[in-house]
């Protein structure tokens, strides 16, 4: 009996790639903690309901849309050439559609369920993610300073969504946030540097050959998280 190929993979299991959902879930994870933290008289669950709702659709938006920018490079990678759109299972007015329709779920429901604060945080970092973090990558090793502040917006969506405006508090979530991204990134692309070699992305450990810039670098900034954590 003949055998085919493998079959194409289900529409939900796409479009969960196309949104990094396990991602966005932890993204979704500091958007609620920062709501809490900024809650201190008790918790409204049901607009935190619809924060973490509104977050993880504008995460997921940023996600497709940087998957599409990214399409060709994605496809020179080891580690993303089975993704929806190098492997050719989504089309790129698909992915396009579905990430801009994700984006305006996610702030129609900040707008609507919490505050227009917290909805203006989280196409901020929407625009942040796909307009300057992704053209960065190829371009210089800075793009990793840039890609941390789209990674701390998210405790201050769900801080601006509990209380209304940012104080102290939702600065230094979002400052740690910001700061263990660093070396969280350094490490991956220090395990994956021949990969990302591969994909033409200007990351640190590509042209620190040794690692010893990338390790001191990681170093620093992971004890930079005592004060600052110590600062809550």
């Amino acid at each position: 009996e003949l055998q085919n190929g493998p079959s194409k993979p289900s529409l939900r299991k796409l479009y969960a790639e196309l949104a990094k959902i396990r991602l966005s879930l932890l993204v979704v994870v500091t958007t609620g903690a920062g709501f809490i933290m900024a809650s201190p008289l008790g918790t409204d669950w049901l607009m935190l309901l619809w924060t973490v709702l509104g977050t993880a659709a504008c995460a997921g938006s940023a996600a497709a849309l940087n998957q599409l920018a990214e399409r060709i490079r994605d496809s020179k990678m080891h580690r993303t050439q089975n993704r929806p759109l190098p492997t050719g299972n989504v089309s790129r007015a698909h992915a396009f559609i579905f990430g801009i329709v994700l984006a305006y779920i996610g702030v129609a429901i900040l707008s609507f369920g919490a505050n227009i604060e917290s909805a203006g945080i989280a196409l901020l970092t929407i625009l942040l993610y796909v307009l300057v973090y992704t053209p960065l990558k190829p371009l210089t090793t800075f793009n990793t300073v840039a890609g941390a502040v789209v990674g701390a917006l998210p405790p201050l969506i769900g801080w601006v969504a509990a209380s209304g405006g940012i104080s102290e508090g939702g600065w230094i979530l979002a400052g740690i946030l910001y700061i263990w991204q660093i070396p969280h990134f350094l490490a991956l692309a220090w395990m994956y540097r021949e990969d990302y070699e591969r994909g033409g992305f200007k990351m640190l450990p590509a042209i620190d050959k040794t690692g010893e810039l990338t390790a001191r670098v990681s170093v620093i900034t992971s004890l930079c998280l005592i004060p600052l954590a110590l600062f809550l």
